[in-house]
């Protein structure tokens, strides 16, 4: 946890959202960086008093969005069921040491492949007749999977369930630790994630010019379909944060 008067002093300074990392599972870390000024509560894999990730803080009572890391689906609808607002999903994730932007578009692929192995599981499963008894063991077989599934969160099975027949995850994908230039966060926006998380040190150290670069970037995700305008706000951007 970050010292509040430093939370402070920084939310004093900055019109741009202040994020302060907690340990996972550490709720009165929480409620003390909530007071402290912060606009988002990360639960932090980086920071834990959780060596399991099995016990998280029930963001629900937040007053402020919070965020948190996911690396596959059960670790997506834990966070729904939790209170998150939005999961992370990029460099330091656990899953992805890649700060490409096509690595982090596949982080997601592979979510969203999960959801439609789930919904094919249960799509198989609801047209079998569990009174034939030579549906017994297909039915066990299907059964067996979705367990498998929620090896981690058993608790979370008809959770899973109900998330993946949604149209979408009822959450937000924040994609982080890419060393972005506009056509990057144009292909992530494009993809499906809801906003990217750069580093001070990623707009700032590595650019001659990062009040033009950090602008080129905010004009990407509103243009992320606009090839035309891409090209216009990448010309003369400076050294990218390759």
């Amino acid at each position: 946890m970050s010292d509040p008067q430093f939370v402070k002093t920084i939310a004093d300074c900055v019109a741009l959202p202040v994020i302060a990392r907690v340990r996972i599972g550490h709720k009165m870390e929480a409620q003390i960086m909530e007071i402290s000024g912060a606009d988002i509560i990360e639960e932090s894999t980086q920071l834990t008093v959780n060596d399991d990730n099995e016990l998280f803080i029930d963001k629900r009572g937040l007053s402020v969005p919070s965020i948190c890391w996911t690396k596959n689906l059960i670790e997506v609808v834990n966070a729904i069921h939790t209170g998150a607002t939005a999961v992370i999903i990029g460099k330091d994730s656990d899953v992805n040491d890649s700060d490409n932007a096509v690595d982090i578009v596949g982080n997601l692929e592979s979510i969203r492949e999960e959801r439609e192995e789930v919904r094919s599981n249960r799509a198989k499963r609801a047209a079998l007749n569990p009174a034939d008894p030579s549906n017994a063991g297909k039915i066990k077989e299907l059964d067996d999977e979705i367990d498998k599934k929620v090896k981690k969160f058993p608790e979370l099975k008809d959770e899973l369930i109900k998330v993946c027949a949604m149209k979408e995850f009822p959450i937000l994908f924040f994609a982080h630790g890419v060393k972005a230039t506009p056509a990057d966060v144009a292909l992530l926006v494009h993809h499906g994630y809801d906003a990217i998380i750069l580093g001070s040190s990623d707009v700032f150290s590595r650019n001659a010019n990062p009040l033009k670069y950090a602008s080129s970037l905010h004009k990407a995700i509103a243009n992320y379909n606009k090839p035309a305008v891409l090209m216009d706000i990448s010309d003369d951007m400076g050294r990218a944060a390759y």
